[in-house]
């Protein structure tokens, strides 16, 4: 190992850092959760309750979804809590995932935004 291998390898993250693991873990949920969403989609497709779609595409917007409030990311552009954040998600999927026609409503005049927003 030459120097120049050795000062990156001292400051790159290791298995021992602790952001590292933090990310890791972080990312085995997420995954975790897309597995899961896209097992439920299924299920509910078969039971005729949410429509045929790509479940798989629709479990990775989760996981990157779960990322992006983890990191903090998608709080600071939407001013949401992390609570929020996944109730916003979770009605997004069951009203895009509904087999029932009509279903859609359109925003009330109470829209969740913070006021500083666009």
């Amino acid at each position: 190992m030459n120097s120049a291998s050795r000062t990156v390898s001292r400051f790159s993250p290791g298995p021992s850092c602790a952001a590292h693991r933090a990310g890791a873990s972080a990312r085995k949920n997420s995954a975790a959760a897309a597995r899961r969403v896209h097992e439920l989609i299924e299920e509910g497709v078969q039971a005729g309750v949410f429509r045929a779609l790509n479940g798989h595409f629709a479990a990775q917007v989760v996981a990157v979804t779960i990322d992006a409030v983890q990191s903090g990311v998608l709080l600071e552009r939407t001013g949401l809590t992390a609570g929020d954040a996944f109730s916003e998600l979770g009605d997004l999927l069951l009203d895009g995932l509904s087999s029932e026609r009509g279903a859609f409503e359109p925003p009330s005049a109470a829209v969740r935004w913070p006021r500083n927003q666009v």
